[in-house]
């Protein structure tokens, strides 16, 4: 009598421990789906690489990282012509900081469509994956270490930002 209840007390917290176990599972994959999909114009933060500032790393382009003020030095700036130059804006700026910060110039939104293109963005942020996308902040170097080229080539905007992006600027 008394093995058989210990034998039912036992299978009771079988039973519970593995009913816990499925419901924190499940809990983690909604979470990781939400955030996965919360701001679909951009990757999965899920992964090695973090957003690049205070320390946390960039995925560079060997796999291996770096904090953003570690880009090379030919990747903060290069004139383009006598009277603009692109210049990459730290995390989170918009190409009007940048630009205002950068010898007190201005940005040129309609520079920016000439300079959206994965050539430019390869050799400035030294990514080796480019891809079309949608949003204000483009183009730009995304928290995985992915050059996103603007999409929508139509409008471009020099006050579009986003929190984990890092903005390269036509600054005249």
């Amino acid at each position: 009598m008394l093995t058989r209840k210990v034998c039912l007390i036992f299978k009771f917290f079988v039973c519970l421990f593995v009913v816990v176990v499925v419901v924190v599972v499940v809990v983690v994959v909604v979470v990781v789906v939400y955030i996965c999909n919360r701001d679909t114009s951009r990757l999965c933060p899920c992964g090695n690489a973090g957003v690049g500032n205070s320390g946390v790393a960039l995925l560079d382009t060997v796999g291996q990282t770096r904090t953003a003020s570690q880009l090379p030095s030919s990747a903060s700036s290069s004139p383009t012509t006598t009277a603009g130059e692109i210049v990459i804006g730290n995390v989170g700026e918009s190409c009007n900081t940048v630009c205002a910060e950068h010898n007190n110039k201005r940005c040129n939104d309609e520079k920016l469509a000439e300079i959206n293109n994965c050539n430019t963005l390869k050799k400035k942020f030294q990514c080796t994956v480019c891809e079309d996308n949608e949003g204000n902040d483009q183009p730009c170097l995304n928290e995985v270490g992915t050059c996103l080229r603007k999409s929508n080539t139509m409008s471009f905007s020099c006050s579009g930002s986003f929190r984990t992006t890092r903005r390269l600027c036509y600054c005249e």
